[in-house]
């Protein structure tokens, strides 16, 4: 209420996904109510939103796969373009770096053990989930999947990119971030209809929903 009285339009709150912040999310509502769209407080005719923090859904992806070692490490998700159920294999991205972890080139340059085997610890560090959901271990996994016969290399690869690929768009704080990366999904989002993030994500909706 103070930041609108000063004069700013808070259009969200953004939080982690700690129970506190939820519970707290949950009084926007009465009765209390997670939900991701509140009457704004200010001025009912507007939406307030709830989101959870990019940050927090990268590392909650990443363990979630790591977590699902009784399902072999494999995780199904549906095809980005088809929907159709698709399998994601940690334990080929694994296999992936015992190969390569002694040359002195490597296609999947990034990986690391830390990346791939994180103490509690070290699950909380950001960079060490992107150096799964990396672009570079995408190429590796297309470049030696068949080669080394990894399992599930190409839906691996898919998937990594998938998630690689939201994060290039979500992870934009500079409006010169797309041409120094030479990465368009890099550039901040527009509200025209052909912009090629704005486009991504409202794919990942449905996507999202099908899982």
């Amino acid at each position: 209420m103070g930041l609108e009285e000063i004069g700013f339009k808070v259009m969200g709150m953004v939080t982690d996904n700690n129970s506190i912040n939820r519970a707290a999310a949950s009084n926007f509502a009465n009765p209390p109510k997670l939900q991701v769209k509140y009457d704004h407080p200010a001025d009912k005719s507007h939406p307030l939103f709830y989101v959870i923090d990019s940050v927090h859904i990268l590392k909650c992806v990443r363990n979630n796969w790591l977590n699902n070692h009784k399902n072999v490490y494999y995780f199904y998700y549906p095809d980005f373009d088809t929907l159709n159920v698709s399998t994601a294999s940690l334990s080929s991205v694994r296999k992936l770096y015992d190969l390569e972890c002694s040359s002195l080139l490597k296609f999947g340059y990034g990986l690391t053990r830390k990346a791939l085997w994180p103490t509690n610890l070290e699950r909380q560090n950001v960079k060490l989930a992107l150096k799964l959901f990396s672009t570079d271990v995408v190429h590796a996994l297309n470049e030696l999947g068949e080669k080394y016969n990894l399992e599930c290399y190409e839906q691996t690869a898919k998937f990594i990119n998938i998630i690689s690929t939201w994060w290039d768009i979500v992870n934009v704080k500079t409006p010169d971030k797309g041409r120094f990366k030479r990465n368009p999904m890099c550039e901040p989002l527009t509200s025209s209809p052909s912009d090629k993030g704005l486009m991504f994500l409202k794919q990942l909706v449905s996507w999202v929903n099908k899982w």
